[in-house]
């Protein structure tokens, strides 16, 4: 499974309550259907996407929310429905922004 931009997923988050160091799990919200509208990795190589909501029945995720999550995270809450025309391109350019990111960090 590859997510880059314009793939279109559907994300099962589970929602966690209280502290940092106490939190309790609370449920799991369903989000029917989400598009990747950007990514991009960080410091130490760290993949991060933003996601826009377009459907959703969760009232915490309403449509047209953004939500942000690590790459580690995403892959393991993401079942893909759709991927863009262009989906070989757009990985070679993420296979060559990951290597230019270890190079300069």
């Amino acid at each position: 499974m590859n997510i880059v931009e314009g793939t279109v997923v559907s994300l099962e988050i589970p929602i966690f309550r209280g502290s940092f160091r106490n939190a309790k799990f609370v449920r799991d919200a369903t989000i029917e259907k989400a598009i990747c509208i950007k990514e991009k990795y960080g410091h130490a190589c760290k993949h991060w996407f933003t996601f826009e909501i377009l459907e959703s029945s969760d009232s915490d995720f309403p449509k047209g929310m953004k939500k942000r999550m690590q790459g580690k995270n995403a892959y393991r809450c993401a079942t893909v429905l759709d991927q863009p025309k262009d989906e070989d391109q757009k990985t070679q350019s993420k296979k060559t922004r990951k290597e230019i990111n270890k190079l300069l960090f």
